[in-house]
């Protein structure tokens, strides 16, 4: 289950610092600045016929994507330390990594964006959180131990 938690951030990480490049792009787009002065500019051909309130669309869903790929970075980052730390008992500040990797998995899920990708790493994700040695490794439960009489 180790290196499924490890594979699960890495592609956490690689799609997080991916969401930023476009995020980088929606924002260049949303500046009325960014018009380009060359006329043959294809990449930006489309630019001169926006409606005026397309810039603060951009605007808004390159800062939601920024948002989420934080969110991806971080997820991502704490999973790694998390497994670090794991064989010296249960923390307080890793517990909430396993649901927030639950939350993105769920966002994956009904994210049509990319079809196939989103999808996939979606159920990926949904498949090794829920998995009972992930809240052993993550969280410090063992949920094989035995329940002590009282």
């Amino acid at each position: 289950m180790l290196s499924h938690l490890y594979c699960l951030s890495i592609v956490h990480m690689v799609r997080g610092i991916c969401a930023v490049v476009v995020a980088a792009r929606f924002l260049q787009y949303s500046n009325p600045l960014n018009v380009p002065r060359n006329a043959l500019d294809l990449t930006m051909s489309q630019y001169h016929n926006l409606a005026p309130g397309d810039p603060l669309a951009f605007k808004i869903v390159g800062c939601a994507l920024i948002f989420v790929a934080a969110l991806r970075i971080v997820f991502a980052l704490l999973t790694i330390a998390s497994l670090r730390r794991s064989g010296r008992g249960p923390s307080r500040g890793f517990s909430m990594v396993r649901k927030v990797g639950l939350a993105i998995a769920v966002v994956d899920l009904v994210d049509l964006t990319f079809f196939p990708v989103t999808t996939a790493c979606g159920l990926y994700g949904w498949l090794v959180l829920r998995h009972p040695d992930t809240r052993d490794l993550i969280e410090g439960r063992f949920s094989s131990s035995p329940k002590l009489a009282s």
